[in-house]
């Protein structure tokens, strides 16, 4: 068993009553459109997919809604659900890259997304055409705020949404990975397909880039920079090096600390490092790949963001750059993008 799935189980209480409360008839409905479409879902494939929204209660951290074990079995309804196995197989090579033992058999067929909560569950990754639909993204980063409409280059994309607040400071509170359909399909290697997926979801655990140009971003990998998981280009490694990896060790890994041995390789905020105060437990998009827009947003919310909470985005793009921007809570830019 990883190391990651383990301590979820150890820590965690199941409450799943308030979720099943919440269910209501437009959900029923929305579930019983999709289950027609995704070649009708016998009874207990149905009765699986609401434990996808049994809360795991971390005891004595109640502003952190982490997943719970019982979603591992949701694995078994990916094909029925349509998602692309190739996608799902790249997202879960990502989450094992970075050595921590992240869980990779959880799926999420719904997600809660209403920027005034947590989002349910609250990591997430997913891919998109070009018009970042999917299960799981919310409405203000969906049309003309997708980022994949605002850039033709912009192939990996990772919101970090994060408390300011004095002793809270640069506490994850939720991510959202998306990745483009049309690059994953496309004609770019292998190789750099999947180091989209790694690189994306580094940010998501809180790195930072790594550029070699010495201006405060993360240092070189060895003899350069290109050796980073975290160079902003797929012209660099396609795997994490060993010092990224030992980066993340120090703070995730055998329980969830301060980074001490590497804490450049960081984000940071006011002087706090951007990182998870819990072990994180990401979630893979059951229908990664495809639409299934019916689903979206049913996973009921029930943990109100405080104050004080901005959102950092990264935007890989296909020509090496990347494109780094401070939001609010709702996605709205507070300042001008910086492309480092």
């Amino acid at each position: 068993m990883k190391a990651g799935l383990s301590r979820a189980t150890t820590v965690a209480n199941y409450d799943c009553g308030p979720r099943f409360m919440n269910v209501n008839s437009g959900l029923l409905s929305a579930w019983a459109g999709v289950f027609r479409r995704a070649f009708r879902l016998v009874l207990p494939g149905v009765g699986l997919l609401f434990f996808l929204n049994c809360r795991l209660a971390v005891p004595g951290d109640e502003s952190v809604d982490q997943s719970g074990a019982l979603v591992a079995l949701l694995s078994s309804s990916v094909q029925v659900l349509g998602g692309d196995s190739t996608l799902i197989n790249r997202a879960t090579t990502g989450l094992d890259a970075w050595q921590i033992g992240l869980g990779t058999s959880f799926r999420g067929g719904a997600r809660g997304v209403s920027t005034a909560f947590q989002f349910s569950p609250p990591n997430w990754i997913t891919s998109s055409g070009d018009d970042c639909v999917a299960v799981g993204i919310p409405d203000a980063l969906k049309g003309s705020g997708c980022v994949f409409a605002q850039s033709s280059s912009t192939i990996g994309v990772c919101w970090t949404r994060i408390l300011t607040s004095a002793g809270q400071a640069g506490r994850i509170l939720d991510t959202t990975a998306l990745m483009r359909n049309s690059y994953q399909s496309g004609a770019a290697s292998a190789a750099d397909k999947q180091s989209v997926f790694t690189h994306e979801i580094g940010h998501c655990l809180g790195l930072q880039h790594t550029t070699g140009d010495g201006t405060g971003t993360a240092p070189d990998c060895g003899a350069s920079a290109l050796n980073c998981i975290m160079f902003p280009s797929t012209a660099g490694a396609d795997t994490p090096h060993a010092s990224e990896i030992s980066a993340v060790q120090s703070a995730y890994s055998p329980t969830v600390q301060s980074p001490t041995v590497d804490s450049s390789r960081y984000f940071s905020t006011s002087g706090s490092v951007v990182r998870h105060w819990s072990f994180p437990t990401f979630f893979v998009s059951a229908s990664i790949g495809n639409g299934f827009s019916a689903l979206e947003g049913t996973a009921p919310q029930t943990l109100p963001l405080p104050a004080g909470v901005i959102t950092i985005m990264h935007a890989l793009h296909e020509d090496g750059s990347e494109t780094v921007q401070i939001l609010d809570r709702d996605f709205r830019p507070l300042f001008a993008p910086a492309n480092p």
